[in-house]
Order: C-alpha cells, then structure tokens, then sequence
C-alpha cells in the first residue's frame, strides 16, 4: 500500500488510452471483496490523464463527448488491476460531470496538455453521465467506485509513474467476478431502502430515518444493509413491552450508534 501525502506536482503527466468507463460499488461474498459494476460506458476514443490536482477523464461514445474532473482530494484510494487491465478509484464524492465541443482525438490530446495548450472546449455541466438503456443520475451519489479499463500494454509502466509520484494511496489486487446470480442492482436496492423508510415512517422517529437516508444518498453504506438495519430497528420499535423510558433510551442508542459509521 502506498501512502498518501499532500505534496502534489505542478504536472504529474500520467497519460492512459480509456477503453471504457465504469460506476459499480465495492460488496463482501464469502470473504472475498468484490467489485460489482453498476453501468458502462464504452468508449471510440478515451482518455485519462494525472494533471495538476485532478485527474481528467475525455471520450466519446456514440451519442457525444463527456469529461469527467475527479479532483486528487476526493480520491481515497486507486486499485490496479491486471484482469481486465484497469485503474479502480474509490471516491469520497461524485466527480464534476460534463457534455463538451465535439473534437478530433487530436484535439482531445491537446485539451489535455498531451501536445500544444489550447484553450479548453466549451462544455456543459452535466447531473448524470448519459446512458441509452440505465440511469446513472439514480444512483450518482451511492455508486462512489469508478474503474476505467485501460490498455495491457501502457499499464505497467504507467503504474511505475503512479506510484513514484508519491500522492495516492494505491494497490494492486485483481478482483473476483461477483456471480451473476447473487448481482445486486443499486438502483433497485435505493427504490426498495425509499419503500422501506416511506412504510415506516410512522414507527421509526425522523431523526433516525434522516440519518439513516444519508449513510445511503451520502455513499456510506449499500442500500440493502441500511435496509436490513431498518427493519431491525423496526422490530426493536414495535416491541410491546417498552416503556416510553425504554424506548427513548433505544432511539438514544441507535444515535450514538448511527454517529459512529
């Protein structure tokens, strides 16, 4: 594992071809950590480069161009990964999102500051990354895992050069294929946790579920397991037996638990 450290270059040039792009979260099965991808964009020309504090994602699918900002401070970690070849970076936070000038791959180069400055194209900030048949805009905030799949061939030696910069936390681990069988879609699991809180709101009290809402929109925590928490908060809740002293003395536990995630 590689340290962190706030020193940063004024260009740390670390160029990749992107052959696509990926949002997905991390989950546990049998002990394993799994990395399960959530949606997919594929790419005609991609780019991805280590620029001053940000690392800057260009490509083209086939509707338009998208350029994804992934500042240095909101990336808690990088994976490197030899099956499929990728880079898999955990975030604190969603990336700045845009829709740009459609360019030439040469102009994307040079955007960069692969060749020649220019001046960046004009761009529209966008909410989600468009998608033909999954919405991304759903699960934009939950799904803080993106990989970009790269080339085999650049991806030793471009992993030497992350790693001699000294400013991310970074490891190599090649991650087991969740079974299909066992996937679990985000966004199905925030429609069923948004059921589950609507169907007991009148049990739980507020200040809980408001917490509980934010471990899942603020990425903490997969739906299901809040779900899960939920239900056994519920059970807790409709206990018979409790007193009001009782009960207040739960909701004050179940606090002081819920501020330590």
């Amino acid at each position: 594992m590689q340290g962190r450290h706030q020193y940063q270059p004024k260009d740390t040039d670390v160029a990749l071809a992107v052959r696509s792009l990926e949002c997905g979260s991390y989950r546990y099965m049998n002990n394993e950590l799994v990395y399960s991808p959530e949606v997919e964009w594929g790419t005609r020309e991609g780019l991805a480069k280590f620029v001053k504090g940000t690392l800057v994602v260009v490509f083209k699918d086939y509707e338009c161009q998208k350029r994804i900002e992934i500042p240095y401070r909101i990336i808690e970690a990088i994976v490197i990964s030899t099956q499929p070849p990728a880079l898999t970076l955990t975030l604190w936070e969603a990336p700045r999102l845009f829709q740009v000038e459609d360019q030439s791959l040469a102009q994307l180069m040079a955007s960069l500051g692969i060749r020649e400055q220019t001046q960046t194209p004009p761009r529209t900030r966008l909410c989600e990354l468009p998608h033909s048949t999954q919405s991304h805009r759903t699960i934009c905030g939950q799904s803080l895992v993106y990989r970009l799949i790269v080339s085999s061939a650049e991806l030793a030696e471009k992993a030497k050069r992350l790693l001699d910069l000294d400013i991310f936390s970074i490891s190599h681990y090649n991650f087991l294929a969740p079974p299909l069988q066992e996937h679990k879609s985000l966004v199905d699991g925030v429609k069923s946790f948004n059921r589950a809180i609507q169907n007991n709101a009148d049990i739980v009290p507020f200040s809980v579920l408001y917490q509980l809402e934010a471990l899942v929109k603020n990425g903490f925590l997969l739906p299901w397991t809040v779900e899960r928490l939920l239900i056994r908060m519920v059970g807790m809740m409709n206990d018979k037996q409790n007193t009001a002293k009782e009960e207040a003395a739960k909701v004050s536990t179940i606090h002081q638990i819920l501020e330590t995630i």
